[in-house]
């Protein structure tokens, strides 16, 4: 073969190879989409309102792509939606008996197939209606191995190469990705910090206007700001403490929100700031949370470089997006607290410092409280200080010492918060039992007590101590069931993670490969404490995910989802410098599977996280010291409505009060003032949302959440759950007279809200 051949085969092998390394790159980037339409004759009738389909079509792009499905082994991995004329129904990955016998449009893609309902429980080959479904395009295991194949391939001809320029460009390109993973202190940088937190703080605010605006609902939070359900209750808690001192009446908040007493009280602190306006209330807290994830990606530069501390706090902060920022959750105290712990430790672990590492570990033991989740990490951490002083030649017993009393913080803060309102300590985390009980009778979910057991009644913490004698009952009597639970979680976890990697979409499997690669360089590197902290942590949060995650998902996990994070980026960023370095040596030298040395000494700067803790503390203890009396409602005594109804005096806007007001789909709505396009409210419910059906049958024009400034009234103050058939915006920011009628009621987002008859201004 002539040179010339030669060297025009070399190039165009060149060519295909980086092309292919491209077009893979992007696949897995884009995530496209395939819609497959059902055909009536293929579709067959299981049983009940349940009908089931082979999805036989093969995805653009095979063998190199694939759809997958759910299994045994990963029950949540399909990420098809089911569409009837083309609108999303249904609720995806349900039970196949819950597909038979309640319909609802409720469906599962199990391997091959797919088990599906019509909304109405109607024959769908003869209903008149068109079914399809669209399904991720995901890249297959024949794509890897090419695509790995490509990068060998691109390699050899680059390094045989006798063009100089070729060559030179190459090792220009070398040293700049080699730089992205060398440790990086980002406090030696504050223009670099500075437009980080800047970005990260511009990002959170950008999210959340687009969301008010949109009229999205996320979880709990109906068009991004109104909470409903739990988030509504810790709502009603923060601001009951700011008006009389405890979390409200016991047999409605009071007691509920005792369980977790740390999330309503730091979420006071906030409300307190923010003038008890719940937009600049949850704008406050989501700029919070990004400062907290700012912490942890400053940190986790100093030993996984500029890339692995990137892709950490990515992660961390679309957890946030999808679980936290538009919602009064424990979650958000949880991530918050977690977060600073992590940085904290991460600080001990390069100075080798007590202090910073007792401050860490007491940090992770409020999240854990503030958001239960997993409480098996705390033992991990007395064993990490235990050998991270045998490592520094440090007194081993003071540091397992001052470690054991830091993992108490979290509790003696929650029993002090709880006493402070008046409560018993008992009634903490109070639900675990009913966590319990579920797995003790099979993975059933934690209410299935409630349906077992409905003669239930009491206090919180008497219930909690009966349903915890029907577990141990069940244990006694049949420990094969609570075996059988287990394995649902593990399952569970083997799928999704602890930190929900569904969510990642395209990403996904990516970002589940760096998790598990990880566990090779924190083994490797398990002298050194940063990659142990990582390692025993994790292992701590999956010792906890059998028990935990089955009931609550991957947002219970959010004290520890920093853990995840970090791991994720620890997989990237060592399998990111074995392949820039090899690339550069020829091979795989093993020297490089060691953590790299810092190019940095490690900087003693940590004002940011000493002024952050101060200022959570702060928000914590703001709510019980005089400060609370500068935004209590001015007290009103104003005439009294007629028999028959409820007078409430309210400030519609502030101290407090929700507000969702039903704009015409053709009027340009004010989210500032809690306006919604309808069309927007209905399009944003998630078609598996247990509260749609009831949000889509309201047919008024406001709901309001109102608190009382009548003084006088013995339910002050409150608040009402009203709805009205007026549009309320229109008096945003006005004192107002509420007339409410005492019969009337209509049951919306799982509440009863009482009708409004008239409203007065009265300013």
């Amino acid at each position: 073969m002539s040179v010339f051949s030669r060297a025009r085969w070399s190039l165009l092998l060149f060519s295909v190879s980086l092309i292919w390394l491209i077009l893979i790159a992007l696949l897995q980037l884009i995530g496209p989409r395939q819609a497959i339409l059902l055909q009536k004759g293929t579709i067959q009738h299981d049983v009940g309102c349940a009908y089931t389909v082979e999805i036989k079509k093969r995805p653009f792009g095979w063998p190199i792509t694939r759809f997958f499905g759910d299994s045994a082994s990963a029950s949540q991995a399909s990420r098809l939606t089911l569409l009837e004329d083309g609108r999303p129904v249904g609720q995806p990955h349900a039970m196949h008996d819950e597909i038979r016998f309640k319909g609802a449009g409720n469906y599962s893609h199990w391997g091959k197939y797919l088990y599906f309902s019509a909304l109405d429980c109607a024959d769908p080959r003869v209903n008149g209606k068109r079914y399809e479904v669209s399904i991720p395009i995901s890249l297959s295991l024949w794509a890897s191995v090419s695509w790995f194949i490509a990068a060998y391939v691109l390699y050899f001809l680059v390094k045989s190469s006798d063009n100089q320029r070729i060559r030179q460009s190459i090792y220009f390109v070398q040293k700049k990705v080699d730089v992205l993973f060398l440790p990086l202190d980002i406090s030696r940088h504050p223009v670099l910090g500075g437009a980080l937190l800047t970005l990260l703080l511009c990002a959170t605010g950008f999210f959340l206007t687009r969301i008010w605006s949109s009229g999205q609902s996320i979880g709990l939070s109906v068009a991004g700001v109104y909470q409903i359900s739990d988030a509504m209750m810790y709502w009603l808690c923060s601001n009951a403490l700011l008006d009389t001192g405890n979390f409200g009446h016991p047999l409605t908040t009071g007691e509920w929100c005792q369980r977790r007493a740390t999330y309503p009280t730091f979420l006071s602190g906030i409300a307190l700031v923010a003038q008890r306006n719940i937009f600049a209330t949850l704008l406050m807290q989501a700029l919070i949370t990004s400062t907290a994830i700012y912490l942890v990606v400053c940190r986790s530069a100093n030993f996984l470089g500029a890339v692995g501390a990137l892709l950490c706090g990515v992660l961390i902060f679309i957890y946030a997006t999808v679980d936290l920022f538009s919602m009064t959750m424990t979650e958000n105290a949880g991530l918050i607290f977690g977060c600073v712990g992590v940085a904290l430790l991460l600080q001990a672990s390069e100075h080798r410092a007590v202090g910073w590492m007792a401050a860490g570990i007491a940090m992770i033991s409020i999240a854990l409280n503030a958001r239960a989740g997993a409480f098996f990490i705390l033992p991990f951490l007395v064993l990490w200080a235990g050998i991270t002083a045998w490592l520094s030649r440090a007194n081993v017993w003071e540091w397992v010492g001052v470690a054991s009393i830091a993992t108490v913080a979290g509790f003696m803060l929650q029993a002090l918060l709880v006493l402070a309102v008046g409560g018993s300590p008992g009634s903490s985390h109070g639900n675990f039992s009913y966590v319990l009980y579920g797995l003790s009778v099979g993975g059933k979910g934690w209410q299935q007590v409630l349906i077992d057991h409905p003669e239930l009644s009491g206090s919180d913490a008497l219930m909690s101590e009966t349903i915890y004698g029907f577990a141990w009952k069940n244990l006694m009597i049949q420990p094969e069931l609570f075996l059988h639970g287990l394995q649902k979680n593990v399952s569970y976890f083997m799928s999704a993670g602890t930190y929900g990697f569904e969510k990642l979409g395209a990403w996904s499997l990516f970002c589940k490969a760096c998790w598990w690669l990880a566990w090779v360089p924190m083994v490797i590197n398990r002298r050194n404490p940063s990659y142990l902290l990582a390692a025993l942590c994790s292992l701590g949060a999956v010792l906890s995910a059998p028990i935990l995650l089955g009931d609550g998902g991957p947002r219970i996990f959010a004290a520890s989802v920093a853990v995840d994070g970090l791991q994720v980026a620890i997989g990237l960023s060592w399998a990111g410098t074995i392949l820039t370095q090899g690339i550069k040596e020829g091979l795989l030298p093993a020297p490089l599977l060691r953590a790299n040395k810092s190019v940095e000494l490690p900087s003693n700067r940590v004002s940011l996280e000493r002024g952050f803790v101060v200022m959570l503390l702060l928000l914590l203890l703001s709510p019980h010291t005089p400060l609370k009396y500068v935004q209590t409602p001015e007290r009103v005594n104003a005439t009294r409505c007629v028999n028959g109804e409820y007078g409430a005096i309210t400030h519609i806007g502030s101290g407090g009060a929700l507000l969702l007001d039903f704009d015409a789909d053709d009027q340009k709505a004010d989210f500032l003032k809690g306006q919604v396009r309808y069309a927007d409210f209905i399009k944003g419910i998630s078609p598996s949302a247990w509260w749609r059906d009831e949000a889509v049958s309201f047919r008024g024009k406001s709901l309001l959440v109102a608190y009382q400034q009548d003084r006088s009234d013995p339910y002050a103050p409150g608040p009402y759950l009203v709805f009205s058939d007026q549009h309320l915006a229109e008096f945003d920011g006005r004192t107002v007279r509420l007339c409410i009628d005492k019969r009337e009621k209509q049951m919306v987002f799982g509440m009863p809200y009482r009708k409004l008859n008239s409203i007065t201004v009265l300013d």
